[in-house]
C-alpha cells in the first residue's frame, strides 16, 4: 500500500530500501550483504545516485515509465537493475521508502 500511495503522490517510481531508517533486514548472510553494499556503493558513484539499495527488486513503477525505458535487455534479475538506471539517467520522479527484508532461514522443498 505504501508503494500505491506515493504513486498516487505523483511519483514516478518507488523503490524500497533494506538500508534507510525505517528499513530492516534479517539473517542477511555476510558475505552477501557486503558484497551488496559494495555493488549498490559502485552504481551510487557511477550514477550520481541517492537511492542506496537498487539492487532490491522491491520497486513500482507507473506504466509509462516501463514503456519509455523499454526495450529492455537484460533478463533474469539484472532487469530491476537495468529499470531502475533507465529510469534514473531519464530523470524520473522517484521516491524511496523503507522496507523490512527478512532472508531463509532454511531450503525450499519441493
Amino acid at each position: 500500500m505504501a508503494y500505491y500511495r506515493k504513486i498516487e503522490e505523483g511519483y514516478d517510481c518507488v523503490f524500497g530500501s533494506r538500508f534507510i531508517k525505517g528499513g530492516r533486514v534479517e539473517h542477511y548472510p555476510p558475505l552477501k550483504l557486503f558484497v551488496n553494499r559494495v555493488v549498490n556503493k559502485l552504481i551510487q558513484w557511477l550514477f550520481w545516485c541517492p537511492f542506496n539499495d537498487l539492487t532490491n527488486a522491491f520497486k513500482a513503477y507507473r506504466s509509462e515509465v516501463i514503456q519509455d525505458c523499454g526495450p529492455y535487455r537484460a533478463s533474469h534479475f539484472n532487469i530491476t537493475i537495468e529499470m531502475s538506471l533507465s529510469a534514473l539517467v531519464r530523470r524520473y520522479h522517484i521516491a524511496e521508502i523503507p522496507i523490512g527484508w527478512k532472508g531463509r532461514t532454511s531450503a525450499c522443498r519441493n
